[in-house]
């Protein structure tokens, strides 16, 4: 099974099928009654495409940085989709146009917002689904380790490591239960509940 509902969200689901050009990044779809929405890009490959068919398909896909844009020309061209990443990293974006190039935090939908996060790559952003429990797509900006613990990813190639962590305060703006990252530590790991109060808490011990 290709698309996996994640515990309480049964609209949130993470799809198993990576890609080796976005280093294995975890991407999800999200299922919205105003379109739904791919976070980050999978592996271009039948099951995938039949499954997001089955549930809808695809009206957005949102990357969260340049590292997880993958196959995304492939996606758009098929679902016709908007691709959104922020202005600073639209150029990595090969063979398609990208609609939504933004530059600061906005809300895409009453419920869905993104949120600007430069640090790991000038473009890093976030997406939060605000319906409850709210759930956050963090792209490399959080991470867990294989115990479930929150931390901020070293990454020798960080853009700005002091303001990668500075940043995440804007998240503790908005109200969230789940936390779901790139690269778990295996797939489909994740923040399964109070996912803002562990945030808050790691930024007490890091800022």
């Amino acid at each position: 099974m290709v698309l996996r509902a994640v515990h309480g969200r049964p609209d949130i689901l993470w799809i198993a099928a990576y890609d080796d050009a976005t280093y294995h990044a975890q991407s999800y779809l999200v299922l919205h009654p105003r379109g739904n929405i791919l976070v980050d890009v999978p592996a271009y490959q039948l099951d995938v495409i039949r499954a997001l068919q089955r549930r809808g398909g695809v009206r957005y896909i949102f990357i969260t940085h340049k590292d997880d844009i993958g196959a995304v020309a492939s996606f758009q061209e098929f679902f016709q989709a908007r691709v959104i990443i922020h202005k600073s990293e639209a150029r990595y974006v090969q063979g398609v146009e990208v609609e939504v190039p933004f530059e600061g935090d906005f809300m895409l939908n009453p419920d869905i917002a993104v949120v600007h996060l430069p640090g790991h790559t000038p473009g890093s952003s976030a997406l939060l689904d605000l319906r409850p429990p709210g759930v956050l797509f963090v792209g490399d900006a959080l991470n867990i380790n294989p115990q479930g613990q929150l931390f901020v990813p070293p990454h020798p190639w960080d853009f700005d490591p002091v303001l990668k962590r500075v940043v995440l305060r804007k998240l503790l703006l908005y109200d969230f239960e789940l936390i779901l990252p790139a690269h778990p530590p295996e797939p489909g790991r994740y923040v399964s509940e109070r996912g803002r109060e562990l945030l808050e808490q790691l930024l007490r011990r890091i800022l």
